[in-house]
């Protein structure tokens, strides 16, 4: 039995991501294909547009066999816990063969020699990040400048590159987390083989919708503005614009709840962020997960001023810290998630919390139970007694944000979805 894994968000699932599943299972003939996906808030910081078991749903009814939670510590953090949480979950289930990603490179040998470079820090690296990082730059552009800088001293050795298709491959998202799996892989000396499959169509960010693969980004703008403006959406309107970007599934699901649960957006949050930022010390916003002291500063002493979230946000921004780190600090401060926290879970292995699947992947359920290292969750009520203390406050914190998106859903649109005790995963029988 061969086992394929993907790591995603489904924000929402399109052609894109169903493109994904079957040349992942046409390229490994995997007999099951497994999605770690991102519960309700994701990796750019904020929440997902719509919550997590009609993502999973999306994602079974286009071909994927197993949707299991990536955990919020991890799925809300930048790409390298992104990866290290979810590469050390797939690991440990003791059966995965392959880690399939998309990339807007396609060239996994590419993604093998960067790795190589960054687990294998040169003193010159080192002192190139920290004087970039001192010279104000971004920790991304630090560690670009830093890589191609690293290239020059290894001229001649195993490693040859062109600092131009470098430079383009560090400025791609997707190829950046690709390269963080890589690494989380060899960290770990882990069996399983990485693929990477050619990306399709519009950029990560693109908002267009004139191509068959274009980025969920695309999307979301669209169907959020409906609701920022309260207009009527019709499901002609939707057809006319998504029939040939979204899975049929997809876009009745989407329609379904368009105005009584979704969309769900950061600027939801913005008044218990505002709060959160007004009544918080300087010592507790510096303990929280990818905030620290600089950030922690500006948000003291900003917050203070009347203003939108957004233009909160723009005050917050330097050109150190971007935009997404904001997000994903305030957000960390919303779910209280702290550093130590976060050094702790990813030392206590964690768990596996089933969120949905194919009636014809139960017999991979059985196998999983026996292969994993770690327990495998299909009912919250189980927790308690199958997870470490660690683990649990980590399964705490899962509970804690979906209730926390729950009451966002209710206060929009007046709807109480299903208490995480309440909610059995998802079954799409087949």
């Amino acid at each position: 039995m061969k086992t394929a894994a993907i790591i995603a968000e489904y924000n929402p699932f399109h052609n894109g991501h169903r493109y994904q599943i079957e040349q992942t299972r046409k390229l490994t003939g995997a007999d099951t294909i497994i999605v770690l996906m991102s519960g309700n808030f994701i990796q750019r910081g904020g929440p997902a547009v719509i919550e997590k078991y009609s993502r999973t749903k999306m994602a079974l009814e286009s071909g994927a066999d197993v949707v299991f939670e990536l955990p919020v510590c991890f799925a809300t953090s930048s790409a390298p816990f992104f990866a290290k949480g979810a590469v050390m979950l797939l690991d440990l289930c003791g059966c995965i063969d392959f880690l399939c990603f998309g990339s807007e490179s396609g060239n996994l040998s590419l993604f093998y020699s960067l790795s190589d470079l960054l687990l294998n820090e040169s003193k010159n690296f080192q002192s190139c990040l920290k004087q970039e990082l001192r010279s104000g730059k971004t920790f991304p552009a630090a560690r670009e400048k830093s890589i191609l800088e690293a290239l020059h001293f290894c001229k001649g050795n195993d490693i040859n590159l062109e600092y131009s298709s470098v430079s383009e491959f560090l400025s791609s998202p997707n190829n950046i987390l690709g390269l963080e799996y890589v690494k989380a892989l060899r960290e770990r000396n882990s069996t399983i083989t990485p693929i990477t499959i050619l990306r399709k169509g519009s950029g990560y960010h693109s908002k267009e919708l004139k191509e068959k693969y274009c980025s969920a980004t695309g999307f979301r703008s669209f169907y959020e503005s409906f609701a920022q403006t309260k207009q009527i959406l019709s499901f002609d309107r939707l057809n006319e614009h998504f029939k040939d970007l979204l899975p049929e599934t997809s876009l009745k699901i989407l329609f379904d709840a368009f105005g009584k649960t979704a969309p769900i957006c950061e600027q939801d949050f913005a008044s218990i962020l505002q709060y959160l930022c007004l009544t918080s010390s300087k010592e507790h916003l510096s303990s929280i997960f990818e905030i620290g002291s600089e950030l922690a500063d500006r948000i003291h002493n900003q917050s203070v001023f009347p203003c939108s979230f957004d233009d909160l946000v723009v005050r917050l921004k330097t050109r150190q810290i971007t935009r997404t780190r904001i997000l994903r600090g305030l957000f960390h401060l919303l779910l209280g998630l702290r550093k130590e926290d976060m050094n702790s879970y990813l030392q206590d292995n964690g768990y596996l919390r089933l969120l949905g699947f194919r009636s014809s992947a139960t017999v991979f359920l059985k196998h999983l139970k026996t292969s994993a290292s770690i327990p495998v969750l299909t009912k919250p009520a189980a927790a308690k007694r199958l997870l470490s203390s660690v683990s649990f406050r980590m399964f705490e914190l899962d509970l804690l944000a979906a209730r926390l998106y729950h009451q966002i859903v209710y206060t929009c649109y007046g709807i109480v979805l299903s208490d995480e005790y309440k909610q059995s995963p998802i079954i799409v029988k087949t």
